[in-house]
C-alpha cells in the first residue's frame, strides 16, 4: 500500500557481514532506527535476499539487484536514501532524491596506489558531489574528508555506537583458553598490522593473543610464518568467526584488549573492550586516540621495540586506580540509540528543512 508518508531508503546491503565494520554499523544502526518507529516518514531497508525481516517482519524491505548500480529510474517513490558507506555504487535518475552519505574511512587513499586509488577517489568524489549531507563517525575520518574535499563539504559529525550492549549473557568459546591472553577481533588483513602485536608478543613470554575474525588467507598464512619465525606459534590462537556471546566472554577475560591497525575512522571493537572496562593497547592513530584519550597504553614507532616495561607499568596502573571505571564511564559516550536518534533528526531536517 502506497504511503503517504515520505520514504527513506536505508542501505543495508552490508549486513551480509556483520562481522565487519560496516555490517555492524548497518545492523545496530539499523535495528536501533526501526526500534524508535520514526512517525515523520516511512523506512525501507535495502537488502539482499538473504537478509529479509534482519529488522523485523513489520518492516518494509526493498531486494538489492544490479540495475541499483545503474543511473535509471531506481528509487522512483523514496524522497531520501541514506548510503551507509561512502563508496555505494547505487545510483538513480530520480532527481528529487536526497542522499545522505556515511563516511567511515579513507583507508583507499592508503591501500592503494596507481590507478585503483585514483578509481576509488574519484568513486569517492563522485558520490560527494552529488550528496545532500555526509555524515563523518570521527573527528579523524572528518579530518580527513575535508582534506580531500578542499573543505567544500562541511559533514556531520555522528559516533558509532556500543554494540556488546545487547547481549545478555556470555559464552566461552573453548576449554583451553590461556590464563592471560591479550584479545583481538576484526577482519584479519594486513591494515590490522597483526606483526606489531606478535612483536609485542615475543617480549613478554607470559601472554598469549586469542585473534578472532575472518581472516584472509594469504595474509593469516604470512602471519603463521611469522610466528614460526619468532617462535612465538604456540601462543597464537585464531578463531574464526565468533558468536556475540563468544565475544563478550573474550573481552571479558582477557588482560587488555590490543589493536595495532594503522588506519581507522572508528574502531567498534575499541568500545566494545571499554564497555567491560578492559586495558586497552592500541596503535597511535587519530581515530583511536580519538576514543580512548589518555586512557589506553599507545604503540608507538619510539616504544615498540622495548613494550615489555610500558605494558606491565600500564597494567600495573590499571590494577592500582579507578582506570576501568573510568574507561566504562568513557565508555557510555558511545550510543546506538543516541546514534539513531541522531540520524533520525538528520533525515527530518533534510525531508523537511
Amino acid at each position: 500500500m502506497k504511503t503517504s508518508k515520505p520514504i527513506v531508503i536505508f542501505d543495508a546491503t552490508k549486513t551480509g557481514n556483520r562481522e565487519s565494520g560496516l555490517g555492524n554499523f548497518c545492523y545496530h544502526l539499523g535495528k536501533e532506527i526501526s526500534r524508535l518507529k520514526p512517525e515523520r516518514f516511512e523506512i525501507q531497508f535495502l537488502v539482499h535476499k538473504q537478509q529479509v525481516n534482519l529488522f523485523g517482519s513489520e518492516q518494509q524491505y526493498i531486494l538489492l539487484n544490479a540495475v541499483h548500480k545503474f543511473p535509471v529510474n531506481n528509487f522512483k517513490d523514496a524522497a531520501l536514501l541514506h548510503a551507509c558507506w561512502q563508496l555505494s555504487s547505487l545510483q538513480s535518475s530520480n532527481k528529487k532524491l536526497k542522499w545522505l552519505y556515511t563516511v567511515h574511512d579513507l583507508n583507499f587513499l592508503i591501500k592503494y596506489k596507481g590507478f585503483k586509488k585514483t578509481y576509488y577517489t574519484n568513486r569517492f568524489l563522485g558520490n560527494i558531489k552529488k550528496a545532500n549531507q555526509v555524515v563523518c563517525i570521527s573527528n579523524a575520518t572528518n579530518v580527513l574528508f575535508a582534506d580531500l574535499t578542499n573543505d567544500n563539504f562541511e559533514a556531520e559529525i555522528i559516533y558509532n555506537g556500543n554494540s556488546l550492549s545487547h547481549i545478555i549473557k556470555a559464552e566461552k568459546p573453548f576449554t583451553n583458553l590461556p590464563k592471560r591472553y591479550l584479545f583481538f577481533i576484526g577482519i584479519i588483513s594486513p591494515k590490522k598490522n597483526l606483526e606489531t602485536i606478535f612483536e609485542i608478543l615475543q617480549q613478554i613470554p607470559e601472554l598469549s593473543v586469542v585473534i578472532a575474525g575472518e581472516a584472509q588467507t594469504i595474509y593469516q598464512q604470512q602471519l603463521e610464518l611469522k610466528a614460526t619465525q619468532l617462535n612465538i606459534v604456540d601462543r597464537i590462537i585464531f578463531t574464526g568467526k565468533v558468536s556475540e556471546e563468544e565475544k563478550l566472554y573474550l573481552y571479558e577475560n582477557c588482560e587488555a584488549y590490543i589493536n595495532s591497525s594503522i588506519a581507522e575512522g572508528f574502531g567498534i571493537p575499541v568500545v566494545e573492550a571499554m564497555s567491560v572496562g578492559k586495558p586497552l593497547v592500541l596503535n597511535n592513530i587519530p581515530a583511536f586516540k580519538e576514543i580512548a584519550g589518555d586512557l589506553a597504553l599507545y604503540i608507538t614507532p619510539e616504544n615498540q621495540k622495548n613494550f615489555k616495561d610500558q605494558y606491565q607499568a600500564y597494567i600495573n596502573k590499571f590494577g592500582a586506580t579507578s582506570m576501568g571505571k573510568d574507561i566504562k564511564t568513557a565508555a557510555q559516550k558511545f550510543s546506538w540509540t543516541h546514534a539513531a536518534e541522531s540520524y533520525i533528526k538528520l533525515y527530518e531536517e533534510l525531508l523537511f528543512g
